[in-house]
Formats: structure tokens, C-alpha cells, sequence
């Protein structure tokens, strides 16, 4: 796929075949200093990700997608081991751990400690579902559509909330509480939870690269 947010230029034959979400829905980016974010896979298969880092990764670095259960560990990247302008690439359809300095490109795997992270799909997704909520409230209802794999996905009301529990087909419990009161129509889709740990980080690079696919 070409696009991971609809900027507006999608028709409908495209949205039908994938999870493509407006580009103000996409979750916001990972910074240097984040310890989770989400990662959204518009696509129906799992994605390969370029982890893209440089800094220091003190004790080690560990990268988890609780979504997949994957999990990935960098080890003995500090800011002398790598030229300056280089970082270190993770790679998990060529399965490579990469200093990369411009167009040269050398295998570091001494830096890697296990795993590569993938992501899950979007699917199965509901584009748009109607749901009732209430301020200061975790507890969200619908029309009886709610089904049990909704359980552990993520709904859109002013930002991406987990939806923890479905309690029956009528009712939902939320990551967090609402901000207002209302009915609302959602998407409610996969997301996939990056989690970084480690002690002693102080990373100056931390991106993400993948490309949706679409059988």
C-alpha cells in the first residue's frame, strides 16, 4: 500500500478493501523519550517494521508489541559505537541489525540481542460504530454491537482508548474515561502496543517504517 492514513484521496473501493482511517486519526509518532505508543496497520497482514535508533541504549533496550507478543533487545549501542550522523537499523523481513551512514550499510549484529517486531492488521475492523457515552465515564454502550473479538481493541473518541472489557453485547469498559457526553460513531479497530523499556536510555533517534499490505 502506497498510503497508511487516508489524506483524502482514497475512493470508496479502497476503503471497502482496507482499514485506511483519516490521517487525523493516526497515532501520534514515537519520540526519543517515549515508553509506549501505538502503531496502526491499515493493511489485512501482518507488516514488517524498520526500527530506526541511535543513542545510547544503557543496560539494553527492549522493544515489546504486546499486541503480537513479539519482543526485540538491542544491546551495546552507545553514542561512540556509531560514526556521527549513523544509526542503527532493525530489519524484520531481511531478519539484519544495520549501521547505516548514508548509502553504506554494515551488519551489526553484535548489537542485537533477540526478536524483530512485525505488526498486526487492522482486521477485523468496523469502520463505523455507533456508541453511546457519558462524561467522566469509562463505560460506553451500543445497539447490541459489540462482539467478543472487539475486546482488547481500540476505539476513536477524541483519541485511540482500549476498549478492556465487553461486558455483553450492549456494553463496553474503556481504557479511559470519556470527555463528554453523546452519541458517536467509531472505528474500532487493531492497533498494535509498542512498549520500550530499559534503564539508563537516552536515545537520540527512535522511528518506524513499515508498508501495509493488502491481500
Amino acid at each position: 500500500m502506497r498510503l497508511k492514513s487516508d489524506d483524502g484521496s482514497c475512493d470508496a473501493r479502497t476503503l471497502a478493501r482496507t482499514g485506511l482511517l483519516p490521517a487525523a486519526m493516526t497515532p501520534t509518532p514515537p519520540s526519543v523519550s517515549s515508553t509506549s505508543f501505538l502503531l496502526y496497520n491499515p493493511g489485512t497482514e501482518r507488516a514488517h517494521t524498520v526500527f530506526r535508533i541511535a543513542g545510547n541504549v544503557g543496560d539494553g533496550m527492549l522493544i515489546r508489541n504486546l499486541t503480537t507478543g513479539q519482543r526485540c533487545k538491542i544491546v551495546n549501542l552507545t553514542d561512540e559505537s556509531l560514526l556521527p550522523g549513523a544509526h542503527l537499523e532493525l530489519d524484520s523481513r531481511m531478519g539484519q541489525t544495520r549501521i547505516v551512514l548514508g548509502d553504506s550499510r554494515e551488519l551489526a549484529f553484535v548489537m542485537h540481542d533477540e526478536g524483530y517486531i512485525e505488526l498486526a492488521p487492522c482486521t477485523p475492523f468496523e469502520r463505523s460504530i455507533a456508541i453511546s457515552h457519558t462524561e467522566d465515564s469509562n463505560i460506553v454502550t451500543s445497539e447490541g454491537l459489540f462482539l467478543p473479538h472487539m475486546e482488547g481493541q481500540f476505539l476513536y473518541l477524541d483519541g485511540w482508548k482500549k476498549i478492556r472489557q465487553i461486558t455483553d453485547d450492549h456494553s463496553a469498559i474503556l481504557s479511559e474515561k470519556t470527555a463528554n457526553s453523546g452519541t458517536t460513531a467509531v472505528p474500532i479497530v487493531t492497533m498494535n502496543e509498542i512498549e520500550i523499556s530499559g534503564e539508563n536510555l537516552a536515545l537520540t533517534m527512535l522511528e518506524v517504517d513499515y508498508t501495509p499490505h493488502v491481500r
